[in-house]
């Protein structure tokens, strides 16, 4: 079995049932966090991470199993999903980001197993399958028309019909001589048609046959749902009986492959809009309280730009990309920019025409981002105020620090500067990169409880 889901081709390497089974089985059991919530936070942290993190390995296990490319699996994981699995989340409101996130792969999966689903195809409403194929056999269209219209249309395109499946009913092939007329058409044509194509033209329009087969037709529509089809050529006037229905327009008898192809999709109960795609990746992204989506994910690319660069503001060249990866695009990337400035959590200079200089992070940008950004952020902070205060208490500098800690050197600027705006240490900055730690605080060691 293969489909396409989330862009990419799929296919199962075991029976789809068996399938469902192992992935139903693994999501039944995301109802169980809750029950881990209750107790001390160094108790419940470690409970519910090893619970989350055996449910995502049981989940890309049967994806990378049962499912070829194996490399599916990859595309569950958002940063939320792999900050998760590296367990370093804050605690405040850890299980609600667990609990969405699962509830997302959860929704993900489903959708994989409704693409993956054999059988037959169900209409835009989800209400029905294709007509017949619970019983093995075809749909049948019953086809309307006047005489005159047999040669230069109906016939070619009961053809095509057939030959896509569809088990079209035109009088001429199936009446033979001394049938009933009456009990033919209208007994079994119409009466076991799951479709009925009425086509409309300047030679058929006002036929009594026509008109009879018709509000015979509208009958059966509102009392047993049969799909009604009204085909029109030579722009002709469509009667008040069929205006409140969709109508299949013909502008060349010799040419009709569109319609042709919106009367197969129609009968078969296939749609043409476009597939639900994946949610844009900023919405998976860490959020930052206060802070839009879309901005706080703007904010954690500036700063993971910044710290790989070792400088206070991003590189453009590499964030602008990331963003509309993330699914954002050039117009919301500026506006966020400008909500960024005004949180005093970036500052540009801005001119003429909409100009404006890269992006310099602020301390609060900082502040407000880096939770989301490194892993593990309090123990690296908690590492650096241990060097500071047990070896080198006056005189070193920040590049020797990020080498001690195995940190990026502006991480440590920026984590030196908070001590400093707290008066634990004085600095002496040198331009650009770095700073020395002048004096430490005696109060600094009450920083490490």
């Amino acid at each position: 079995m293969t489909a396409t889901h989330g862009g990419q081709p799929v296919r199962l390497k075991i029976p789809f049932a068996d399938f469902k089974e192992r992935i139903d089985a693994i999501l039944v059991e995301r109802e169980n966090l809750g029950a881990l919530t209750a107790g001390q936070p160094a108790q419940v942290r470690p409970q519910m991470h090893n619970f989350v993190l055996n449910w995502f390995r049981r989940i890309e296990a049967a994806l990378r199993d049962d499912l070829e490319p194996a490399s599916y699996a990859q595309s569950l994981q958002s940063n939320r999903y792999m900050a998760i699995l590296e367990d370093r989340l804050p605690y405040e409101g850890l299980y609600r980001a667990m609990d969405d996130e699962m509830k997302l792969v959860a929704a993900q999966l489903q959708e994989l197993l409704t693409a993956l689903e054999p059988g037959p195809v169900t209409n835009k409403l989800g209400q029905s399958t294709i007509p017949g194929a619970e019983n093995g056999r075809a749909p049948k269209a019953f086809i309307c028309h006047g005489s005159e219209d047999k040669q230069r249309f109906v016939v070619e395109f009961a053809k095509q019909l057939r030959a896509r499946g569809i088990d079209a009913w035109l009088d001429q092939w199936e009446i033979r001589a001394g049938d009933s007329l009456v009990q033919r058409i209208f007994e079994e044509g119409i009466r076991e048609c799951d479709a009925l194509i009425v086509v409309l033209s300047h030679n058929s329009i006002d036929r009594p046959w026509v008109q009879r087969e018709l509000s015979t037709g509208v009958v059966k529509q509102i009392e047993q749902g049969t799909r009604l089809i009204p085909i029109v050529l030579d722009g002709v006037a469509v009667p008040e009986s069929l205006k409140a229905i969709k109508w299949v327009k013909v502008a060349d008898v010799e040419s009709f492959g569109e319609a042709l192809d919106e009367v197969v999709r129609t009968i078969f109960g296939v749609d043409s809009k476009p597939p639900i795609g994946d949610p844009p990746s900023y919405l998976s992204t860490t959020r930052i309280a206060g802070l839009d989506p879309v901005d706080g994910t703007v904010l954690q690319l500036f700063v993971r730009s910044a710290l790989a660069a070792d400088r206070d503001a991003p590189n453009e060249d590499v964030t602008r990309p990331e963003a509309e990866a993330a699914g954002i695009d050039m117009a919301a990337y500026e506006l966020s920019i400008r909500a960024l400035e005004n949180a005093y959590l970036i500052e540009c200079q801005r001119g003429l025409n909409n100009y404006r200089t890269p992006p310099v992070i602020k301390p609060a940008g900082f502040r407000r981002a880096l939770p989301a950004v490194v892993s593990d952020l309090d123990n690296t902070r908690r590492s650096l105020i241990g060097l500071l205060v047990n070896e080198f208490s006056q005189g070193v500098d920040s590049p020797l620090l990020a080498e001690r800690l195995g940190v990026p050197r502006r991480l440590v600027i920026v984590l030196l500067r908070e001590l400093a705006a707290s008066r634990l240490v004085l600095l002496s900055e040198w331009m650009p990169n770095g700073c020395t730690v002048a004096t430490v605080s005696e109060l600094l060691a009450r920083e490490l409880g």
